[in-house]
């Protein structure tokens, strides 16, 4: 009994602990549309920044959260620069 109970203990702290990557692709998103309204950028980063979005936006849409995740941070180092 014991066993069982550390077992699922143990599941429960790595379920918790691992943060999948749906669950940061929206924000992501969301945090780089709220950059780029803001930023005061060169017509062209401001443009690239904006395809990195849109791409993110279609990958999370398709449910390619991994993928959207690595646009959206590319899009988010042009915009924080």
């Amino acid at each position: 009994m014991r066993k069982i109970w550390t077992i699922l203990g143990l599941v429960s702290l790595l379920t918790v602990a691992a943060q999948p990557a749906w669950a940061k692709c929206g924000g992501l998103i969301r945090e780089g549309q709220e950059l780029l309204a803001k930023a005061n950028l060169p017509a062209d980063e401001a443009g690239k920044a904006k395809e990195l979005l849109d791409e993110a936006l279609k990958f999370n849409k398709a449910g390619d959260h991994t993928n959207g995740v690595i646009k959206a941070n590319d899009a988010l180092k042009i915009l924080k620069k």
